[in-house]
């Protein structure tokens, strides 16, 4: 429903695809048996949300700290997602095409503004560029990658972690390495023929 409505549908049609979502045979399945599915499901809508919002303000009409709100917020349910599930990572891409997308429209605005004998404007356009670039290699790199690697927290307690201190060390991030290398070369290695799901 919030999808629908920040993509600029009225109540009556945010409320048809809130109901197709709930109602969708396999969602509601899914659902209703806690598959992870569901919950990736929903920390990639939710990160799509944020990204929406974000494409739809601009630092040229409100202050750049409320646009870096959406912005963080993406960040952070985007490191959930890939907690969740490597598919919240492949969804990732779409997200990085709507923020340069929107950054590209920023931009032009801004060249408008300097062709406009708005010099002033354009510098502080130019500054929240930088800033913005800046908040994204913190939260689009650096925190989802956090939330990722301490997710493994409780599977790592069972081998003696006891703190999240206690995940800082080499020797855990190298098991949280190799976890991912065994994780990759499972489902890589999944044959037609040989699972037994067939």
């Amino acid at each position: 429903y919030m999808m629908a409505k920040q993509l600029g549908a009225k109540r009556g049609v945010a409320t048809l695809c809130m109901a197709l979502m709930a109602l969708d045979s396999m969602h509601f399945t899914q659902t209703r048996i806690a598959t992870i599915d569901s919950y990736a499901v929903f920390w990639i809508m939710l990160m799509y949300l944020f990204m929406f919002r974000y494409c739809q303000m601009s630092w040229n009409r409100e202050s750049l700290g409320q646009t870096l709100v959406p912005l963080g917020l993406c960040g952070v349910t985007m490191g959930v997602a890939w907690a969740t599930k490597w598919v919240g990572l492949y969804a990732s891409a779409g997200l990085a095409i709507l923020f340069f997308w929107t950054v590209y429209r920023r931009l032009r605005e801004a060249f408008a503004l300097r062709r406009g004998g708005q010099a002033r404007q354009f510098n502080l356009s130019m500054r929240n560029l930088v800033i913005t670039l800046a908040f994204c290699l913190l939260f689009f790199i650096v925190v989802p990658v956090l939330i990722y690697y301490f997710s493994y927290f409780w599977l790592l307690k069972a081998e003696g972690v006891h703190t999240f201190g206690d995940m800082l060390s080499s020797e855990r991030v190298d098991r949280v390495i190799q976890l991912q290398k065994s994780i990759f070369d499972y489902h890589a290695g999944l044959g037609g023929d040989t699972h037994y799901f067939r």
